[in-house]
């Protein structure tokens, strides 16, 4: 049976526990029968919907990079595809030095600017993407009977499927980030990755 919420990057699913193993001369009955009365929850997360806050501050960079400031003749994206290669066979690291010279008060205006634009919106990316990871970590740890407020009473154990990750669009596996936020969150809680 599985439930799904429109409005929410979560989908969750409870599967029944897995038939017992096959019993052999070590086990006892008894682990069997705890084996089969041991819940499994699944929760599946939705990479895309998690990711929308990246998504749209790189929309917004972008754009922003695009516009001429005031008082200049070129776009800081096309002062950054001026720039010469790092990396290749053409690279140098004395040309680029050199280059980088010439329009650094350029881009140190529009990274570092006095009216704090690039900063506020890496910030409110960052409060958004916290947002998103507490409510998946609140659902997590709701499907065993807990919340970010209060502590599970039986133990837990949580294990995260690393599973295949490709992304095109230069994304960092939504389990190792989400992991780097869920595991300072709640230490009491036994995770582990398989």
């Amino acid at each position: 049976m599985s439930t799904f919420e429109a409005s929410s990057p979560i989908a969750s699913a409870t599967t029944p526990p897995p038939p017992p193993p096959p019993q052999d001369s070590i086990q006892s009955p008894s682990s069997v029968a705890h084996h089969n009365k041991t819940p499994h929850h699944n929760l599946a997360v939705n990479q895309k919907a998690v990711m929308q806050p990246v998504f749209r501050y790189r929309r917004w960079l972008e754009e922003e990079k695009q516009l001429t400031p005031e008082g200049q003749a070129e776009s800081v994206a096309t002062i950054e595809s001026q720039l010469p290669p790092l990396r290749g066979a053409a690279a140098s690291v004395s040309d680029y030095i050199t280059q980088l010279e010439q329009v650094e008060d350029q881009l140190l205006e529009f990274y570092d600017g006095n009216n704090n634009k690039f900063k506020k919106h890496t910030w409110d990316l960052e409060r958004a993407k916290h947002i998103e990871y507490q409510t998946i970590a609140n659902s997590l740890l709701k499907s065993v009977g807990g919340s970010l407020g209060e502590r599970c009473m039986d133990p837990v154990l949580i294990g995260v499927g690393l599973g295949k990750f490709g992304s095109s669009g230069r994304l960092t596996s939504l389990h190792s980030s989400f992991l780097s936020y869920f595991i300072p969150l709640v230490p009491r809680v036994h995770c582990c990755r398989y």
